[in-house]
């Protein structure tokens, strides 16, 4: 894969080594192409890398949930990796004016007065709802259509926070009813965090022959009319496709605009998720039964993760925190962490006497782009980029389908077969528009 002057050449490149960038690469050479990824980092995964302490305790970069009917499933299967990891309990606790309250499981707990009558129909809506009927809205605003009652609304809204990480009054009402419903239907937290997956890709990746750099930020790409480069401080990696997989548009925008090209103008429009984590191992749960705890007047989460998912030596439990952050909100992490320990002060008081680690996030990143009203899932940035024939996208931000992780790994996949088969195009790019189509059909 060696060129002339220093030039390495493969059919595909790949820049960003995360789950999405990982899946391009799996893909791609599973198409029979040739392919290097490139990581400005030390070590691959991305965000979906999860670190193990002293303890023996594992943290993921935040509460991560891989969802069951959300597409990034069947991804992962396609490239024969099942996903180790269990179902939590479906029984929580909500949050609201100070106090601790069950859901209700029963139509006689509907009227026991936290909620009302109309929660049952309303999380039926969600269930029921079509694309059709969601378009031009916020989260927010259908919500308010199908309930007056406040701690109904709180429920939906925290529903949709926990979902999608990102506010209802932001995120459009297509993409959170469906992220609502699919967290209805079933999530499952992985042993070992979702180091899992990276080491599972990264085995895959081996098999099917995919380079990979390590520490190789890229500083630049550029089309010449036969193909495209990508430049790093060391080498330049020719191809016939590129794949840009990093955390969120500005990378995008970054090695595009390194070479003097224009990057599409509503990338730098793209609104990220963000959110404080507040993580703990304790040696025991004090209220074995607030496993699940949710704010339906603040935008709060708490969930034990053992012993769903195998992340800590017997016994030892691992919870974790978010306080979902706003655009509109300046940063406060004292206040941040602040509620994050009141509220556990609340579901597991005594917890401080039973801590074993800690770990504060005070600004992670969550989703690189929340796709906002009015245009909604329909108006995210497709794989393929407008105007430079052979470059295609992929990452969280990326593809009308999904959010989070699920948006990763489908837009991943299908970014990774068109840029096979574009990069095999006896013309660069005369095929791409078909190789687009066929892959997002696989979607």
């Amino acid at each position: 894969m060696s060129g002339t002057n220093g030039t390495r050449r493969s059919d595909v490149v790949v820049i960003g080594g995360g789950l999405a960038g990982m899946t391009a690469a799996a893909y791609a050479a599973r198409a029979g192409a040739t392919v290097t990824v490139l990581e400005a980092r030390h070590s691959a995964g991305g965000r979906a890398r999860s670190t193990t302490d002293g303890h023996g305790v594992v943290l993921n970069q935040g509460a991560h949930a891989l969802y069951r009917h959300g597409g990034g499933w069947d991804v992962l299967t396609g490239l024969g990796i099942r996903p180790r990891g269990g179902r939590p309990p479906t029984s929580g606790m909500g949050w609201t004016d100070g106090e601790l309250r069950p859901f209700p499981t029963s139509p006689a707990g509907v009227t026991a007065g936290l909620f009302h009558l109309d929660t049952t129909p309303l999380l039926a809506a969600v269930v029921a709802a079509r694309t059709g009927d969601l378009n031009g809205r916020s989260t927010q605003e259908w919500i308010d259509d199908h309930t007056r009652n406040d701690h109904t609304r709180g429920l939906a809204a925290g529903l949709c926070r926990v979902a999608s990480y990102a506010p209802p009054h932001t995120l459009c009402a297509d993409a959170g009813v469906r992220q609502m419903r699919r967290g209805l239907r079933g999530v499952r937290y992985l042993d070992g965090g979702w180091q899992q997956l990276v080491d599972a890709l990264s085995l895959v990746l081996d098999a099917v022959g995919v380079i990979r750099i390590l520490d190789a930020k890229v500083t630049a790409v550029d089309a010449d009319g036969s193909g495209w480069s990508a430049r790093t401080a060391d080498a330049t990696f020719a191809s016939g496709a590129v794949v840009i997989a990093g955390t969120g548009p500005a990378t995008a925008i970054d090695v595009l605009t390194g070479a003097g090209l224009d990057a599409p103008a509503g990338w730098a429009q793209e609104v990220p998720a963000k959110a404080a984590v507040f993580d703990i191992a304790l040696r025991r749960l004090p209220r074995p039964r607030h496993r699940f705890v949710m704010g339906l007047d603040q935008p709060l989460y708490q969930s034990t993760h053992t012993p769903t998912a195998r992340l800590a030596p017997e016994g030892v439990e691992v919870i974790h925190s978010m306080r979902y952050l706003s655009v509109e909100e300046e940063l406060d992490a004292e206040r941040d962490r602040r509620e994050m320990e009141q509220l556990l002060d609340v579901s597991q008081p005594g917890w401080r006497e039973e801590l074993i680690s800690e770990r504060y996030l005070r600004n992670q990143l969550v989703s690189g782009g929340v796709p906002t009203a009015p245009l909604g899932l329909r108006g995210r940035q497709a794989i393929a980029v407008a105007d430079h024939a052979g470059l295609f996208v992929a990452g969280d931000w990326v593809g009308s389908a999904a959010l989070l992780g699920d948006a990763a790994l489908t837009s991943g996949r299908a970014a990774g077969l068109a840029a096979a088969m574009a990069s095999t195009s006896t013309s660069i790019g005369s095929d791409a528009d078909a190789a687009v189509r066929a892959a997002m059909l696989t979607s």
